[in-house]
């Protein structure tokens, strides 16, 4: 009896030892195969990223160069939102963290990096999904890699761009580059014009506006721009947002900027807000501060669409007031910004990423809110008049009536 135990009890290890090395193999299997798609992504990024730098540069004319060189935009930004991921499942799987919801003191939303375990299914389930659109990536970005030979011998047939120094060519000429917020009377207009081309023969105006019936000043065909996709915009942000730095090196920093990417293409791809934003948070590379950041822009849209019916972004184009208490951490309210008012000129003035990081420095009176300011000539700035819409309380008073809350500061 002793004897037939003493079988199957060997019998039983054996079969689970077995199981244990075809499940280790099986998951080091798994880790090889991901780093071989890591890899190959990263390869074939990189050789796509030289062209579309090259094809940048370039006057191309050709509908169909220009259609192909659409197809290798998208293809690009795709592979890089999927590399990205797959860098901080690495990371993730690394650590052993994952993400839960947490509530601090002031009942705002952040998320913390804790050990988590998941269950089986779940995990699964999840790496079968990222193992699809990883593969859809890599196919993607293969197949337009495989017909570039053609595109790239064609791209040289095309001429480098003239660089222009602050507007002017070599030869005197100047662009002019005008934005119009509503329609113009067509006598104006050709007093404008023919003012220019006095002052300057040759030089080229761009007319740019929503307004569709401006086109008539036109002596080409309209462009019409589409919104930019979320890959695209992603991409943008995480380019602003890091600058120089390696984004590697930040694989939870990455993660976040998704969040705001997200968020910024509900607004239908506003660049000042992008511009803005990615402002803000390089000049912080702490994970606290940016998400601390991402959760009151998501409360900013929620509060405004609540009390509004209306996403802030329309508001503000609009002429509207939006209100900004979670960005102040008191109850404001903010409205285009109208240079001539005289009151207005007299005014403080305060950048957005001051407010953000630290509330505390709001001006008690009315106050200019500069949002972003543009790094090249002429340096536009982007500025908004705001005012308080509440009785004056103590710094971190109630943001809602009845209400007390503790104020949490962004400068960690």
């Amino acid at each position: 009896m002793e004897a037939a135990i003493s079988v199957v009890t060997a019998e039983l290890v054996s079969r689970f030892i077995s199981f244990l090395k075809n499940k280790y193999q099986s998951s080091l299997n798994h880790a090889e195969s991901e780093e071989k798609v890591r890899e190959r992504l990263q390869h074939l990024l990189m050789r796509v990223s030289i062209v579309m730098e090259e094809a940048d540069g370039r006057y191309i004319t050709n509908s169909g160069m220009l259609l192909q060189l659409k197809m290798l935009s998208e293809a690009m930004y795709k592979g890089y939102r999927v590399l990205d991921t797959l860098r901080y499942k690495s990371f993730q799987d690394s650590v052993g963290f994952d993400k839960v919801s947490v509530n601090d003191s002031s009942s705002s939303s952040l998320y913390l990096a804790i050990p988590f375990k998941r269950s089986r299914t779940y995990r699964e389930n999840d790496d079968k999904a990222m193992r699809l659109e990883s593969d859809g990536a890599l196919e993607s970005l293969e197949i337009v890699v495989a017909h570039m030979a053609e595109f790239v011998v064609l791209l040289t047939g095309y001429n480098l761009m003239t660089i222009l120094d602050h507007g002017r060519s070599m030869f005197g000429m100047m662009l002019v580059v005008i934005e119009f917020a509503s329609d113009v009377d067509d006598d104006e207009w050709k007093r404008f014009h023919s003012f220019l081309i006095r002052v300057s023969r040759g030089s080229r105006i761009i007319i740019i506006s929503k307004l569709t019936r401006l086109a008539r000043f036109g002596s080409v065909q309209p462009i019409f721009l589409s919104v930019l996709s979320y890959d695209e915009l992603r991409y943008l942000f995480k380019t602003l947002a890091f600058r120089n730095i390696d984004p590697t090196e930040y694989p939870q920093l990455v993660k976040i900027a998704d969040g705001f990417a997200k968020e910024l293409h509900t607004m239908q791809g506003a660049l000042v807000a992008t511009n803005m934003y990615a402002d803000v948070l390089r000049r912080n590379l702490d994970v606290l501060f940016w998400r601390c950041i991402l959760d009151r822009g998501i409360r900013y849209v929620k509060r405004n669409i609540s009390i509004y019916g209306v996403h802030p972004s329309t508001l503000l184009e609009q002429g509207h007031p939006v209100d900004i208490t979670d960005f102040a951490l008191h109850p404001l309210s903010m409205r285009r910004y109208t240079i001539n008012a005289s009151i207005k000129e007299e005014s403080p003035s305060v950048t957005l990423g001051e407010l953000l990081a630290d509330p505390s420095i709001r001006p008690k009176k009315d106050f200019i809110l500069i949002s972003w300011e543009s790094r090249i000539p002429p340096r536009n700035t982007f500025a908004r008049f705001v005012t308080s819409h509440a009785e004056d309380t103590s710094e971190g008073s109630a943001l809602h009536p009845g209400r007390k809350r503790r104020g949490v500061s962004c400068n960690v």
